[in-house]
């Protein structure tokens, strides 16, 4: 695969930003799977990216990303034999869109189906995961990984997404309990603080699992699809990050009902939901307008469900 100059045509003052890229890793397609998709966020095209794949095959991780510098997954499981869970991490440095193993920053736990929420610059946590409702926080500085027990989610959940304000607070919603009901709880982590607290206001306005969630980054998320008790959805709930509180945003709704999806965001213009249960199908999210429409070129090379996702321009 053809790699970027990111410099090309920039003077020697400070680094330019980097390109807008989704990728969307591992997960299962047919069989677990270490591919990586390629989304080019500013012609809405994606292609499988084989040099930017996993060092090894991977299901039910999550990601975080550092913008404009590095993305990094976690957890997970590499499938059979066994279902053997996973502490490992890696990270791929966007400047080379290569994937490494990363052991500093291996999670204390292993775990799957947990998420990921990026505060912006500074750190990245890796919250729940079944039967867990244990916090981890990554220095990007350092790529080191440490348990952070007052950030630790109100209650057991996995099989759920993070979002984040990019500087402020990140919230985790809905999601599977221990006990195999699935819940709309909302749970707020402040990052000044790395505590973490029940959001009652931003509850879901539905209960699932396995949804996905995309963000703009100062003043919105959103939550969307997933599998609630009797059947598959296309519901998005917008959570309005300056009062805490979540109701359904109609004109966001997907394209088409399924679970175990992927997102990625866009630098405050556009989230995406890629893939899951029907299909290799994607959704592009407006945030100016909360409108979501099926975008045909951002569709992966296979379909697939339950991946981990980063973004060189978003948390």
């Amino acid at each position: 695969m053809l790699k970027l100059n990111h410099l090309t045509g920039f003077g020697s003052g400070a680094a330019a930003a980097l390109p807008g890229i989704g990728y969307v890793s591992g997960g299962s397609r047919g069989s677990i799977s270490a591919l990586t998709d390629r989304l080019v966020f500013a012609t809405n095209t994606t292609a499988a990216a084989t040099d930017s794949n996993l060092t090894g095959v991977r299901y039910g991780h999550a990601g975080v990303s550092n913008p404009n510098s590095d993305g990094y997954i976690a957890g997970g499981t590499t499938g059979p034999p066994g279902w053997a869970l996973q502490v490992s991490a890696e990270k791929m440095a966007y400047s080379t869109e290569t994937y490494a193993t990363a052991t500093d920053a291996d999670l204390s736990a292993a775990r799957q189906f947990l998420a990921g929420i990026s505060e912006g610059s500074t750190n990245g946590y890796f919250v729940g995961g079944e039967t867990m409702n244990i916090a981890e926080k990554l220095v990007f500085a350092t790529d080191t990984t440490a348990a952070e027990t007052d950030a630790k989610l109100s209650a057991i959940r996995a099989q759920l997404p993070g979002v984040s304000d990019g500087s402020t607070n990140g919230y985790v919603a809905g999601g599977r309990a221990n006990d195999g009901t699935f819940v709309a709880i909302a749970d707020k982590l402040v990052f000044a603080t790395d505590t973490t607290a029940a959001e009652t206001d931003a509850d879901l306005s539905f209960t699932t699992r396995h949804h996905g969630g995309v963000s703009d980054g100062s003043t919105n998320g959103y939550f969307g699809g997933g599998l609630p008790d009797g059947g598959v959805i296309t519901t998005v709930d917008k959570l309005v990050f300056s009062t805490d509180t979540s109701q359904t945003s109609t004109d966001s709704a997907l394209s088409v009902a399924r679970f175990g999806l992927a997102s990625v965001n866009d630098n405050g213009a556009n989230g995406y939901f890629l893939s899951g249960s029907t299909g290799a199908t994607t959704d592009k999210l407006v945030f100016a307008t909360d409108t979501t429409a099926a975008e045909t070129d951002a569709d992966l090379s296979s379909s697939g469900y339950f991946f981990g996702s980063v973004s060189s321009n978003s948390v």
